[in-house]
């Protein structure tokens, strides 16, 4: 740039703009003495000239010259902005010799600051045509947002109102960016869509830079910019994507023609990717995550990815992309405890697969806390080892597609903070945030590479809700005045509650454990505090359980499930020297004491529907009975037919393990989130050493849980109600705790 500025300068030129133009007018005149018009794409400057560097710098051509700019692309094969890059450098070069002539050297002026870039953008909602024009020919990236759940798609269209080119297309929730072949023809956007949209063109210099050094990741569709290396070797990528879907690899020149064959894929899948010399961008297309990276030694493996498993670590890479046919290729497996200091050899279970295409094993995770990295050696029969880069598991909630991205996505996107009460979107349910910061907290725990921002975010929301909705007493609750029981007493807004509290400090002791050192005293300060809101007398009911609030209409309730949740929780904070240890100790003996008192366990009936394809010899076997049994239970005679739609009592079938009712007046067994409750503070209150926890058979506090499900262990069989409730009740359903 500098060498340029300097030319125009020496020509007497108006900068960047105009010796460009003269350029080209040079260009332009030789050829008409030439005679040379002809097209002619021998040279190859159309896939090795690149117009797209740091500084972007537009000018003004008339019809006329627009014409002679035209006629020298045509020539050269080269669009028109290579044709300017081409002229501006004929120019430098031409006053270089001009001034060793003169006895002078080009001085080397400053580069001027740039203005900054002003994208393009449209946005609207719902189908329309909306008018933009005027594009430059260098926008060739487009950013597609589309918040709708349905089918969307964008089209560009031409002065015409033809459809000149598809921008974008997909389903639902959409974030990505796509390649533009000509944004300069696009004079309108037709928009087919059913909720938001955004389309945003940007120049080519705001291409996701892979430098051939770092890996780029992804999850989306991107536009990635490569360096070019004009009349180098070609270079070679690995690429590896994750999901169900298809993916695609463009590789582009500066012209955006191809310049090496697309690579293409479904599933879990890695490949390598031929670079050429002349590659400028790829357009990555993919549903999910993905990652490409530089391969500096192809005789190594690459593409190394470790997934967590039910039989251990999943292990998949490449194999290394050049080997002499007279060399063979063995794989040392190790994993490091350390971040890569010391290295051991794996234990590996089983082989996946070993082929030319790909390898993968499982192997034994290393016991301990610390969560393990991984590399594989390739070692050569001729004694040449190469290591990959080390990579540690990935963490399986922090997926971007399938159930867990789509749930994720939802919860922490769409309805941070919500709850399925009625008044809820009055303000944020800190009871909601709670079990996604548990949940963010535990795949922090689990897989130390996870993204902690999600769980800071949600820590410090937690941190900030009695403050932001003050009551009288501090802690958390509902942000709008409830009528808990249907008994007409409301309670205000921001009451404190004794399950928003017990998850509260849940939530913030399980960030307080990962989230480093600065955590530790905020949660240790706001626990304590919250905590001794509990210890007054009034906060116990007659029968020794903790009142479902704080407002004082609600002490007559001994409700179970959020009582030995919070006890859990207070036993847990004792053990962690917080607030008041011995008071916190005291006060969870009084409730499991009270619990263990409570506690319910037998036999139980089951009593089905039989559904249509089913018989009764089918339903029987599955609860360990004979269909003339089951006869008999139900008054059926040998011969009377039962069919669809039939209810069949099942006796004496469920062994119930340890349960609770809802509370001490209320007979009716707690649905699977508040006997989850139940569990989960009995099981704190037995973990943290509480003095009463030979009372609990955990066997049978946590078998209960067993009677939600149909036979399978699947989150799909998961029942709404244990199996002896009603069928009518007894429904698979997934319920926000």
């Amino acid at each position: 740039m500098p060498d340029l500025l300097g030319a125009a300068a020496h020509l007497e030129l108006e900068g960047v703009a105009e010796i460009q133009q003269t350029g080209v007018w040079v260009m332009h005149f030789l050829l008409g003495v030439t005679g040379g018009f002809e097209p002619d794409c021998t040279e190859g400057l159309g896939a090795s000239v690149d117009p797209f560097g740091p500084h972007r710098f537009e000018s003004v051509w008339s019809d006329s010259d627009i014409g002679i700019l035209d006629e020298v692309a045509a020539r050269y094969c080269t669009t028109r902005e290579q044709a300017q890059v081409l002229g501006a450098t004929l120019l430098t070069f031409l006053a270089g010799l001009d001034a060793g002539l003169k006895g002078k050297e080009l001085r080397r002026p400053a580069v001027p600051v740039v203005a900054d870039i002003v994208p393009v953008v449209v946005e609207g909602s719902g189908r329309a045509t909306v008018a933009v024009g005027g594009i430059p020919a260098d926008f060739r990236i487009v950013a597609v947002e589309h918040d709708g759940r349905n089918v969307f798609r964008m089209r560009g269209l031409d002065t015409a109102g033809s459809v000149n080119q598809l921008l974008a297309e997909g389903t639902g929730v959409y974030t990505g960016r796509r390649f533009v072949e000509s944004p300069e023809v696009i004079d309108a956007v037709l928009v087919e869509a059913d909720g938001a949209w955004k389309v945003t063109f940007l120049p080519v210099t705001e291409a996701t830079l892979f430098d051939g050094v770092e890996t780029v990741a992804g999850g989306t569709d991107d536009v990635l910019s490569v360096r070019m290396v004009i009349g180098g070797e070609d270079r070679v990528a690995a690429f590896r994507h994750e999901g169900s879907g298809t993916y695609a690899l463009n590789i582009l020149g500066a012209d955006g023609g191809e310049v090496n064959s697309s690579t293409t894929g479904r599933g879990d899948d890695a490949a390598y990717v031929e670079l050429a010399g002349s590659a400028r961008l790829v357009e990555v297309a993919a549903d999910g995550p993905w990652r490409l990276e530089a391969v500096a030694d192809t005789s190594g493996a690459t593409a190394l990815t470790a997934r967590p498993g039910s039989d251990g670590i999943r292990l998949d890479w490449l194999p290394p992309s050049s080997v002499p046919d007279a060399v063979t290729v063995s794989y040392l497996v190790e994993h490091s405890l350390d971040a890569g200091r010391t290295w051991s050899e794996a234990t590996v279970n089983g082989t996946v697969a070993i082929g030319a295409d790909a390898v993968a094993v499982t192997v034994m995770e290393p016991s301990g806390e610390v969560e393990p990295s991984y590399r594989v050696t390739a070692t050569h029969s001729d004694g040449t080892r190469v290591s990959t880069r080390p990579v540690m598991p990935d963490s399986p909630c922090g997926t971007s597609h399938g159930m867990i991205g789509d749930l994720r996505s939802l919860a922490l996107e769409q309805r941070r903070g919500g709850a399925d009460y009625v008044g809820a979107d009055e303000g944020r349910v800190p009871k909601a945030t709670a079990v996604l910061l548990i949940a963010e907290a535990g795949c922090v725990a689990r897989f130390p590479g996870h993204d902690r921002s999600v769980m800071d975010e949600l820590g410090a929301e937690l941190l900030r809700w009695p403050t932001e909705y003050p009551s009288d007493r501090y802690g958390w609750g509902l942000p709008f005045g409830w009528d808990a029981f249907g008994d007409g007493t409301k309670n205000p807004a921001n009451t404190v509650y004794s399950i928003s509290t017990g998850l509260a400090v849940k939530a913030l002791l399980d960030w307080a454990r990962v989230g480093g050192e600065d955590v530790w005293p905020l949660v240790r300060s706001s626990v304590a505090r919250a905590l001794d809101e509990w210890t007054t007398p009034e906060a116990l009911t007659a029968t020794g359980q903790f009142a479902y609030s704080l407002s004082g209409y609600d002490g007559g309730y001994d409700v179970f499930n959020s009582s030995a949740l919070l006890a859990g929780q207070m036993q847990r904070a004792a053990q962690l020297e917080i607030g008041q240890p011995a008071r916190y100790r005291s006060l969870a003996d009084t409730v499991m004491q009270s619990l263990a008192d409570w506690h319910l366990e037998g036999s139980r009936d089951a009593e089905v529907i039989l559904r249509r394809g089913e018989n009764l010899d089918a339903v029987a076997d599955r609860f360990g009975l004979t269909a003339e049994a089951v006869r008999v239970a139900n008054g059926f005679s040998p011969l009377e037919e039962v069919g669809a739609g039939d209810r069949l009592l099942m006796p004496d079938v469920v062994a119930s393990g340890w349960y609770w009712n809802y509370s001490a007046t209320e007979a009716v067994p707690n649905d699977l989130a508040h006997a989850g409750y139940v569990v989960d503070g009995v099981a704190t209150y037995v973990a943290e050493g509480g003095a009463l926890a030979g009372l609990f058979p955990m066997d049978r506090v946590v078998g209960h849980l067993e009677t939600f499900l149909t036979g399978g262990t699947t989150e799909e069989s998961m029942l709404a109600w244990p199996i002896w409730r009603s069928p009518d009740l007894v429904v698979p359903a997934w319920r926000a705790p």
